[in-house]
């Protein structure tokens, strides 16, 4: 009867141990697809930051250079009157 015992435990053991291995290869494998998911979005994250940041410099360019435009033409007004 003991040995039985023993059989039988040894057995659920060996049940519950190639569960947990097989849950642990799932779970490495869904969190390197997750890490592969989250560093592809942060990647795209940075190229529509960088995309941004080059349309806020034109926009700043053009509103810089219209501002110097005007603040040149209030000048020579200014100078043209006695």
């Amino acid at each position: 009867m003991a040995a039985k015992l023993d059989a039988d435990n040894t057995t659920r053991y060996n049940q519950v141990r190639e569960s947990l291995n097989a849950q642990d290869v799932k779970n490495k494998q869904e969190r390197d697809q997750l890490r592969m998911d989250v560093n592809a979005r942060l990647d795209d994250v940075s190229r529509q930051m960088e995309v941004v940041r080059k349309e806020i410099i034109e926009a700043v360019q053009k509103t810089n250079g219209g501002l110097a435009r005007n603040l040149d033409a209030r000048l020579e007004e200014q100078q043209k009157v006695p």
